[in-house]
């Protein structure tokens, strides 16, 4: 563009969007997808940690809020200063009330501010991500958007051209941020071993020696809760497969027991001759999906035309979604009875659908 200085990597152009920006307000958004992973944490931390010492005042915002353990456990040791504001917003975090924003880890539609049309499309500066961008967007944003395992590849490709040199040179801001770094390209990528580029493995190595291991072993070994077994062993007991395809459920569950439903769908797909898994846990309001395959063909299309749902996104071999549950408001939260009624009449629905099953006289 006429006037703009002549930038050389990705890192160089975002600093200087980051600075016109700034002129404007110091108010930033760090918008993640609506819940949250390592990969998306990690890489919201290296954005809030890079602005704030740009002179911003940043927030990082999602709507949901944290529920798998190693999250949870991630947030806490790396002090990410996370802000849920829930379906409904807090005053205290108005969209309104923010000069700029830019997303990371999603490209708009994983995002209730977004799709709401919270956000004002002069206000966004720029996108982070490694998935399909979901809609257009203005020429004029930032746009960094990679087929790569993980996103905090990205930001650590940032952190090689530049950012360690100029913001992260102190000791222990590098091993915080490394680390973060370091288990988002790990969790993304299952430690290098799904959908990995050269840029994940030579980050991931990049990253290495200056990695706090204690903290990152801390965090990746955590011990599964009695809870999350049981729901594990439900599903494994109850799934149906048929010519490869496995649909299975883990009942009805708090929203803060919802990260057992991917972790499920990651153990039945390591089932031998199963190419496309599909793993749903039903909630008051909504039913959570999850889908892995090996399948490029597989139908999470359709189903998001079957099902019409309230939010979905995924990339290669995964996907989820949430559908609305038509049984809210219908039935006694402390009914056993209504809920296993309710559950099968869902189930039968979506094998019906994935199966291509008739509808039984």
């Amino acid at each position: 563009m006429t006037g703009k200085k002549t930038v050389k990597t990705k890192y160089e152009e975002l600093k200087l969007t980051l600075e016109e920006a700034l002129e404007k307000g110091d108010k930033l958004a760090i918008e993640l997808h609506k819940i949250p992973d390592p990969d998306a944490m990690a890489a919201g931390l290296f954005i809030y940690e890079l602005t704030k010492a740009m002179g911003y005042k940043p927030t990082i915002t999602h709507q949901g809020r944290l529920s798998h353990p190693q999250n949870i456990v991630m947030a806490r040791k790396l002090d990410i200063p996370l802000n849920c504001y829930g379906i409904n917003g807090e005053e205290s975090l108005n969209p309104e009330n923010f000069d700029s924003f830019i997303y990371v880890d999603h490209s708009g539609s994983n995002s209730y501010w977004h799709s709401e049309g919270k956000i004002p499309e002069d206000k966004l500066i720029g996108i982070i991500d490694h998935h399909e961008l979901s809609e257009k967007h203005s020429d004029n944003l930032f746009i960094d958007k990679r087929k790569v395992g993980a996103v905090s590849s990205i930001l650590a490709e940032y952190l090689k051209d530049g950012a360690q040199e100029e913001y992260f040179a102190e000791e222990e801001k590098l091993k915080k941020i490394s680390s973060a770094l370091f288990l988002g390209i790990r969790s993304d990528t299952r430690t290098l071993k799904r959908d990995v580029d050269i840029l994940d493995s030579t980050m991931h190595a990049y990253l290495w020696d200056h990695v706090d291991m204690n903290l990152v072993d801390g965090i990746e070994d955590l011990d599964w809760s009695t809870e999350w077994f049981d729901r594990y062993g439900r599903a494994i007991n109850q799934r149906k497969s048929k010519n490869g395809v496995t649909v299975a459920s883990v009942g009805y569950i708090e929203a803060e027991e919802r990260d057992v439903i991917p972790i499920v769908a990651d153990q039945l797909i390591r089932e031998r001759s199963i190419q496309t898994v599909y793993v749903f846990g039903i909630r008051p309001d909504v039913i959570d999906f999850s889908i892995r395959t090996r399948d490029p063909t597989y139908i999470f299309e359709t189903l998001k035309e079957v099902f019409e749902p309230l939010s979905a996104g995924g990339r290669e071999g995964t996907g989820g979604m949430q559908l609305t549950n038509p049984f809210t408001g219908f039935f006694s939260p402390d009914s056993k009875t209504e809920k296993t009624t309710n559950e099968s009449i869902i189930r039968a629905k979506i094998e019906k659908t994935i199966f291509h099953e008739e509808d039984k006289e």
